[in-house]
């Protein structure tokens, strides 16, 4: 008898990290393990709620098609990264909405919830629970009793537009994530990031496929990659280019004065001073002695 039990990979925390760093400056509240219900251990689900009364124009033009469109104040999603989509990820999206909203006393119209999947869902599955295309590429709705207000969401299969672009980043195919990285970073559009964030996002570009996304595979292991990665492509560039873009105070942060003057000719070290400012140094210098 096999008594071993099965180790779940935090990857939905890792997804709501990212997407907390991105949406915060449009007030979005992304938080990961909710507690669904008083004194019960914490769901592997994230929520996302705006920080104003009312979801924002601002704050939609971010969100990918399928929960851009919808009406509720919380958003709950049960993501799925390294794992195919089950008939256990229907039933805890239903159990997790269901006891949320007791616990919060919500009613349906306040609460909706997703199941998001890096990986497309297998024809299989969403015959057996009735999931359908909807109207956007990428969503898909279910005509099954049960599942109706659960839709379900192929980051793969989403569209281009750019709105779908943060959730994209998490798809199993490389080149679906290598067009996403490659339409953000022409629209300007990926915000300075924490080091582990910005290592994890280099690690997920470099990942071949969903061949790479097994079971073991951890945020963290993602994570180094990417910082190993970033290190060995830093290296290889010239030390213009690798300061490009950094502003000088932030290049000089940390390094003594006398480091930075070091081998600077005292000419170029006073050049733009006014004598009068020179002079006034020195008198103060004269009076401290």
């Amino acid at each position: 008898m096999n008594d071993k039990k099965t180790i779940k990979t935090p990857w939905h925390v890792a997804f709501g990290e990212v997407l907390g760093a991105f949406f915060h400056p449009m007030h979005l509240s992304v938080e990961p393990n909710v507690s669904v219900m008083g004194k019960l251990p914490e769901a592997d689900i994230l929520l996302f709620r705006p920080e104003t009364p009312k979801w924002t124009n601002e704050q939609r033009q971010r969100l990918p098609d399928g929960i851009r469109q919808s009406q509720a104040h919380y958003i709950l999603i049960e993501f799925k990264y390294t794992e195919s989509v089950t008939q256990s990820a229907f039933v805890q999206a239903q159990a997790y909405e269901y006891f949320y909203k007791q616990y919060k006393s919500l009613k349906d119209k306040d609460i909706q919830t997703f199941v998001v999947t890096a990986k497309k869902p297998r024809y299989p599955t969403r015959k057996k629970w009735g999931y359908e295309q909807a109207v956007y590429p990428g969503v898909y709705k279910s005509n099954h009793e049960l599942l109706k207000r659960i839709p379900l969401i192929s980051l793969n299969e989403l569209s281009a537009k750019l709105h779908n672009a943060y959730f994209k980043l998490f798809a199993s195919h490389k080149v679906v994530r290598e067009r996403v990285f490659k339409q953000l970073e022409r629209n300007k559009a990926i915000p300075t990031l924490p080091e582990p964030l910005e290592s994890l996002l280099s690690g997920l570009r470099l990942l071949k496929g969903e061949e790479d996304m097994n079971i073991e595979m951890t945020p963290e292991f993602v994570q180094e990659m990417g910082r190993k990665w970033g290190k060995e492509y830093l290296a290889r560039l010239p030390l213009e280019k690798r300061l490009a873009g950094i502003k000088p105070a932030d290049r000089l942060a940390g390094i003594k004065v006398a480091d930075r003057l070091a081998g600077i000719k005292v000419a170029d070290r006073l050049a733009g001073i006014k004598p009068a400012e020179i002079e006034a140094y020195l008198k103060q210098r004269k009076a401290k002695r």
